[in-house]
């Protein structure tokens, strides 16, 4: 632990002699019109907007992805545009987390595919218990597009009265962002002792994120040495 503390100490200062970062390159999937809706997917393209391979990708909805509910269950609960995060919260507390994620692509080439964000849950309004599940996709394709997928979708109620209805995106659209893997806290600037930081007490605790040259492995030196690589090249 005390060489790598005396690495940290030694590269700390030197944010300012690191070459600049990239330009973060983005491609925007626009999501006006897609329909939450039972045993229905729905697919978007970015086309003819792309990004460029990297090795890891922030995937974030916008703030302004708004939708709303169109009859029974969801059209009570939902009569007029809505956040997305909020929407979520209400179906499944907590659920929210999941419009903002990190992707990493070792390969650093496309096709790419995040891994599949599954969401489902169960409560009662209005004395009728509605039931969701959902799963979403993006990715970036050969021809480096940005992709939404949503898929498996059930929207259910216990009522032959109150049906579940469909929620109807009126704006909005999720982002896939090519990010320097060493911008370790995704301020989105370039690397510097910030980052170190968050990296040595994610490392410390064996959190899995700090596995950083993706062994699978539990944190170690070779992962310190791999971030420092990184960090040392600004990008």
């Amino acid at each position: 632990m005390r060489l790598i503390t005396l690495t940290a100490v030694a590269l700390t200062g030197l944010t300012a002699a690191l070459p600049a970062a990239h330009a973060d390159d983005v491609a925007i999937v626009n999501l006006t019109g897609v329909q939450i809706r039972h045993n229905r997917n729905e697919f978007r393209s970015s086309a003819p907007d792309t990004v460029d391979p990297g090795p890891r990708y922030y995937i974030r909805f916008a703030d302004n992805t708004m939708a709303h509910g169109v009859g029974g269950v969801l059209g009570l609960l939902f009569p007029n545009p809505t956040p997305l995060a909020q929407i979520m919260e209400t179906l499944s507390p907590g659920s929210s987390a999941a419009l903002n994620s990190v992707a990493d692509n070792p390969s650093e080439t496309h096709p790419f595919t995040s891994d599949p964000i599954t969401q489902s849950g169960s409560s009662v309004f209005f004395g009728v218990t509605f039931t969701f599940a959902l799963t979403i996709t993006t990715g970036i394709a050969a021809d480096d597009t940005a992709y939404f997928n949503l898929t498996n979708v059930t929207l259910t109620s216990s009522s032959i009265f109150l049906p579940p209805g469909y929620l109807l995106f009126d704006s909005g659209s999720v982002s896939v962002t090519r990010v320097c893997p060493a911008d370790f806290n995704a301020s989105g600037g370039a690397p510097d002792d910030a980052d170190v930081a968050e990296f040595f007490t994610a490392w410390s605790s064996g959190d899995p994120s700090a596995d950083f040259n993706l062994s699978g492995g539990t944190p170690d030196d070779a992962d310190v040495a791999a971030f420092f690589h990184r960090w040392s090249l600004g990008c």
